[in-house]
């Protein structure tokens, strides 16, 4: 396939993503400010460590807290990349953000590769990457300092490696492990890749000794060769990874962040944010009955498997997509994606399903999104088929541009309508993306106006998003009600909550409903829905 092709996909690509972030002049949300908020503190010289607290897991003693013991630093360290490079005459947002728009303007081209190494046909190359260059619901969400375009890009090129490196076993295994790192340093559930990796490398033991027996053929992993292969993607890994554990020994005293294996036990997704921490034990979640426990397992079964439809899937291209995959499924790169699918989806649903639910399998399931794409124009091409045996008076030439153009038409409608109501609409004319800033904005005016200090610890609801905007120290509204609150405010010298509308823990809701003095908070006023205390010390 022509190089061209690819260029022109890139910028095309640029062209459309430029043009998604013309209105992203924030973050826009709580992840995003996160991870913006890392990357500008990287480039101020404050290295891996933040003002803010938005969960507690890990038993905070207060601020200053090292940053990224549940989310991994990757897309900090491209956000502080772009900051570094780019900003002069920027400001700091839209200098990070122009590394995720040019991320975002590769995911054409490499969909495109993708299809035609599965194909082999220009056509197939050409409807992949068109495609591609709208993705439905993570349409508004590439180009902000989020993870969605990394994934993305990581998990069409692993697949591009398995694909195209077989002659190089060595430099395959060794690209696979680097890529499963950079999966990992995205995110937490980024070390699934390093098993799939693993496993591309059995399905090649397979397919050279498939006529020996199993036990014959799995004997011979601990032949040199096959081992070397192992170590080779392990090393691979630990390149990537390497340094990041060190960090986390240095700083945290474990290679995984502490707390971080309390997630294991929340009973429902608001317990993320308990305070303290320590009542999330295996004992409390078992307490819960088992009945719910499966019940909210099964339940996010379901939900995550519509969503592999709706959003990995783009809706009508993952089914098109199914028809393709399931004609190559003898193809040992779709075998690897199946299994690699298959493990995301049973731990994001089964081990982790409140979080899995929450977004955990949106953003990791974007590794899948080039695959599904890449395969869409191969369902056409069985479908027409089918098509024409079934209804012998229909003509190619009709079936195939009718099927291909409802297709294109769907996905750039359906991307534009959730890029809408994501970033553009709302009741009031102004922009949905910057409703959080001017809110937050407009909060901060009152806290001065009470006479706020400086370095006066605010509780809400998006503490990195307030950070960002007033640059005011943070901590997360915890679940529970203002009890809970008062007991945080005083532990870690916290002196003002806001109480939020539109996010707040359930036993806030009749606060909410009615504003009032709740000693040791006295309530002041009310700022674009949101209830504004003041923590007085007994």
């Amino acid at each position: 396939m022509s190089k061209r092709v690819y260029l022109l996909l890139f910028v095309i690509g640029l062209v459309v993503a430029w043009g998604g972030s013309l209105l992203q002049s924030n973050p826009g949300y709580m992840d995003a400010y996160y991870y913006f908020y890392g990357g500008r503190q990287l480039v101020e010289g404050q290295g891996f460590q933040e003002m803010l607290l938005w969960n507690y897991l890990d038993d905070p003693a207060g601020l200053p807290h090292p940053s990224h013991t549940y989310w991994m630093p990757l897309t900090s360290l491209l956000a502080a990349v772009g900051m570094a490079v780019f900003s002069g005459g920027l400001p700091d947002f839209e200098a990070a953000q122009l590394v995720f728009v040019l991320i975002a303007a590769c995911i054409p081209p490499l969909t495109a590769a993708l299809a035609y190494s599965f194909s082999g046909r220009r056509a197939f190359c050409w409807l992949a990457g068109l495609l591609a260059l709208f993705t439905g619901y993570h349409q508004a969400f590439l180009t902000t300092t989020d993870s969605f375009g990394i994934v993305m890009l990581l998990g069409a090129v692993f697949f591009l490696v398995y694909l195209r490196w077989q002659a190089a076993p060595g430099w395959r295994a060794l690209g696979l492990g680097v890529l499963a790192g950079l999966m990992h340093l995205t995110r937490v559930d980024g070390l699934l890749w390093l098993a799939i990796a693993g496993l591309g490398m059995l399905f090649d033991l397979h397919e050279i000794h498939g006529d020996a027996s199993i036990r014959a053929r799995f004997g011979r992993i601990f032949t040199w060769g096959y081992l070397r292969l192992g170590l080779t993607v392990v090393g691979g890994y630990l390149l990537v990874m390497a340094p990041w554990y060190a960090r986390n020994l240095s700083q945290v005293g474990s290679l995984l962040a502490p707390g971080g294996s309390r997630t294991l036990w929340v009973r429902e997704y608001d317990e993320l944010f308990s305070y303290p921490a320590t009542k999330l034990t295996a004992q409390y979640w078992l307490s819960n009955g088992l009945r719910t426990i499966l019940s909210a397992r099964v339940e996010a079964l379901w939900v995550n498997l519509t969503g592999t439809v709706a959003a990995m899937g783009v809706m009508l291209p993952g089914m098109l997509a199914a028809i393709g995959l399931w004609h190559a499924r003898r193809q040992k790169t779709v075998r690897l994606a199946f299994w690699g699918w298959l493990a995301l989806y049973l731990s994001l649903s089964l081990v982790f399903p409140f979080s899995g639910t929450r977004g955990s399998y949106f953003h990791a399931g974007a590794a899948f999104v080039p695959l599904i794409l890449a395969f869409t124009p191969a369902g056409i091409d069985v479908l027409v088929g089918w098509l024409l045996q079934r209804f012998s008076h229909w003509r190619d030439n009709r079936i195939r541009p009718f099927l291909t153009g409802v297709t294109v038409v769907f996905v750039i409608g359906f991307s534009l309508v959730q890029y809408a109501g994501s970033v553009i609409g709302t009741e009031d004319g102004g922009l949905a993306w910057n409703e959080l800033k001017d809110r937050y904005q407009a909060v901060e005016a009152v806290l001065l106006a009470y006479g706020a200090n400086p370095d006066d610890v605010v509780v809400c609801a998006n503490p990195p998003a307030y950070v960002v905007i007033n640059r005011r120290p943070a901590y997360g509204i915890p679940d529970g009600g203002l009890d809970v609150t008062a007991e945080l405010a005083a532990d870690l010298d916290a002196r003002w909550v806001l109480v939020e509308a539109d996010s707040h823990p359930a036993e806030l809701e009749s606060f909410v409903e009615n504003p009032s003095d709740h000693p040791p908070f006295v309530y002041l006023e009310t700022v674009d829905g949101t209830h504004i205390l003041r923590w007085e010390q007994p």
